[in-house]
């Protein structure tokens, strides 16, 4: 796990390494915000904050139990560190195995509760991350709200969500639920440079993303400019979404998973998301919001021109089933071209 400085958030976490030091820390915190953020690379710098051997406060990074924290992947060898990170083990829910010890069978990663069973070897503070927490489903969650009930001492849960509302009314109420708000896009185009891209690519993305650096780098990866351009003639109703369907399909991204069918589904879903944003976009100016203040604003103009608010509306749900659809492992295809049909319709 990489140790890095979060660009906007830094002040924020110093408060909670702050508190930690004066033994007032919550056993349970939520890191919430819109996706892309950095919310996750700032629980990392707090849960090295926590660990390193002048903390807890801000990480110095060179001392043996930052480097611990920074070897070993994603998953980190720190020894009283532990992560959840759907993301970087390829799977698309957090499965119920990851934290009951009594569900893990066969599988080759530790449960949260193994790990809290374990007595602390270096650290007096032990912090657990959960990425993306939302992706854990209803017995997932339930196996996780017996721990938040029963904290242990010396633990801190860190859940990392863009989507608060996935997650049971029960495990919000058991956080203290910490809000990160977007660094904007002066910020996000930093971002953008310092990983290779020129100013008006940046700028572009920084758009798109709305100020999300995470966001953009994940447009960058995935084609989303050269997918918009397809995207916009069919939303004003003057392309054939037959076509247009297949031209997606065939926009050069990189799209994770371990299978072809994995791969597929994270295109479609990347395709999916784009259009519902187009929708959104095009939902927002019909009721009267300003086109400068959109990320997907001048692409939604000829769609909000032809289509009015309850249409919209009712366009924004069908696209929301589709998406069901694709978690349902449905053909990805067939759901993408699905979804222009529900864009180019008149």
């Amino acid at each position: 796990m990489r140790i890095v400085r979060p660009l906007v958030h830094d002040a924020l976490v110093l408060r909670l390494l702050a508190a930690a030091r004066a033994g007032r820390l919550p056993h349970a915190l939520l890191f919430e915000g819109r996706a892309g953020i950095g919310k996750f690379t700032a629980a990392g710098w707090f849960a090295a904050g926590c660990l390193c051997a002048r903390g807890p406060g801000e990480p110095c990074g060179v001392c043996g139990p930052c480097r611990r924290v920074a070897s070993g992947g994603e998953e980190s060898n720190h020894p009283d560190l532990f992560v959840i990170d759907p993301l970087a083990e390829d799977e698309e829910h957090i499965k119920i195995e990851r934290i009951s010890e009594r569900e893990r069978k066969e599988s080759p990663l530790p449960s949260l509760e193994e790990f809290l069973g374990l007595r602390p070897l270096e650290a007096a503070l032990r912090p657990v991350l959960v990425r993306e927490s939302h992706r854990m489903n209803g017995p997932t969650q339930n196996a996780l709200l017996k721990t938040l009930e029963e904290p242990r001492p010396g633990t801190v849960i860190v859940l990392e969500t863009h989507r608060p509302a996935g997650l049971l009314p029960t495990i919000r109420s058991r956080c203290i639920r910490i809000r990160f708000d977007p660094p904007g896009r002066a910020s996000c185009e930093e971002v953008l440079r310092s990983h290779g891209h020129d100013a008006e690519t940046a700028s572009n993305l920084a758009r798109l993303a709305d100020g999300a650096p995470g966001r953009a780098v994940q447009l960058a990866r995935s084609g989303a400019r050269e997918a918009l351009v397809v995207l916009a003639p069919v939303a004003a109703g003057r392309r054939a979404p037959q076509a247009a369907a297949q031209e997606l399909w065939e926009v050069e991204g990189e799209f994770p998973g371990r299978t072809d069918g994995a791969r597929d589904r994270a295109r479609a879903r990347a395709a999916l998301e784009l259009v519902q944003e187009l929708v959104r976009a095009a939902l927002h100016l019909a009721v009267g919001a300003d086109e400068a203040q959109l990320s997907l604003g001048p692409e939604a103009r000829g769609l909000a021109a032809r289509l009015g608010e309850r249409e919209l509306a009712r366009r924004a749900r069908a696209l929301a089933e589709i998406r069901a659809d694709i978690e349902r492992n449905l053909s990805p295809s067939g759901a993408l071209e699905r979804a222009l049909l529900v864009l180019a319709a008149g």
